[in-house]
């Protein structure tokens, strides 16, 4: 049973990476932007390590992390809470807590540093040919990561500044976007950009660097940011509006470093200024330390 499912996970990476246009592309991308961090190991794992998988590997990690005092659970909704507490213990009550507390330092060891220098790593796949920039940002809960959360909506969407710019005005994209995802070890800034026409990844690579240097230079106007502050906060209470979807943020922040992050999120959104977006611009987004992939259309 133990092998039949390593197969299984095994059959899951081929159909949602290694089949998909761009997914071993963008793998090898992560691989080298992480290089020296946790995070460039892939989460489905490698088929020669799946394949090297033993039980008694598996029970041991098992044993080590899936711990009852490592558990959370998240109630949302109109329930009476002795009676949570009376159905907790009942089904949770006859798990024994280990003898010994958790390693936190073997857990979350310290990240590695940003290398110097931009990064290129050029691919070849069956894909749409495509730029992606890629920079280290800081870890979940850093006051940095509510105005990069911004900075990404100033550029995002149909009135956003990649569209508005490489699409509509310069013609050189047919779609560009960009994302910030903020983890408990570290965080990155990415940027997706896929070229019209005759305008090549490196060109559109250009044009991105001079939106980050206006972005630099120039204050988002105050009607600008709170259009987006106003999209993001209305899109996430949205998303919260169901219980289940507030249950698994809540899950999401905790398993990141603190669910009152929820509680802390929008006033710290609200609060981000033309200059705060100018500033996390100039010290995230440098040339200097990130990653570039380029995408050309071949092989399969």
């Amino acid at each position: 049973e133990f092998y039949n499912e390593g197969g299984i996970v095994d059959e899951e990476r081929r159909q949602r990476l290694e089949s998909t246009p761009a997914g071993p592309a963008v793998e090898r991308l992560a691989e080298a932007f992480w290089e020296g961090h946790p995070y460039a190991w892939p989460t489905l794992g490698r088929t020669a390590d799946l394949a090297a998988l033993r039980r008694g590997q598996t029970e041991a990690w098992f044993q080590a992390h899936y711990r009852p005092d490592r558990l959370t659970a998240a109630l949302v909704g109109d329930f009476d809470p002795e009676q949570m507490k009376v159905l907790a213990r009942a089904y949770f009550g006859r798990l024994a807590r280990p003898a010994a507390p958790f390693a936190e330092s073997a857990a979350d060891p310290a990240p590695a540093a940003t290398p110097a220098g931009e990064r290129r790593v050029t691919e070849t796949c069956a894909c749409t040919p495509q730029a992606r920039v890629l920079y280290r940002t800081p870890s979940f809960g850093d006051p940095d990561t509510y105005a990069l959360d911004v900075l990404a909506g100033v550029l995002n969407g149909r009135t956003g500044r990649l569209f508005r710019s490489l699409v509509l005005s310069q013609g050189k994209a047919f779609a560009a976007w960009a994302e910030h995802d903020a983890a408990r070890r570290g965080g990155s800034f990415s940027v997706v950009l896929e070229p019209r026409g005759d305008a090549t990844a490196d060109e559109l690579v250009a044009a991105w660097d001079a939106e980050v240097e206006r972005l630099r230079r120039e204050p988002v106007g105050e009607r600008e940011l709170q259009k987006v502050k106003n999209q993001i906060l209305t899109d996430s209470w949205r998303r919260m509006s169901d219980p289940l979807a507030f249950a698994l943020a809540l899950l999401a922040a905790d398993g990141q470093g603190d669910w009152r992050h929820l509680d802390r999120w929008p006033a710290a959104t609200l609060a981000v200024t033309p200059a705060d977006l100018q500033r996390v611009a100039a010290t995230w987004l440098d040339p200097r330390q990130r990653t570039v992939g380029i995408f050309a259309r071949g092989g399969r």
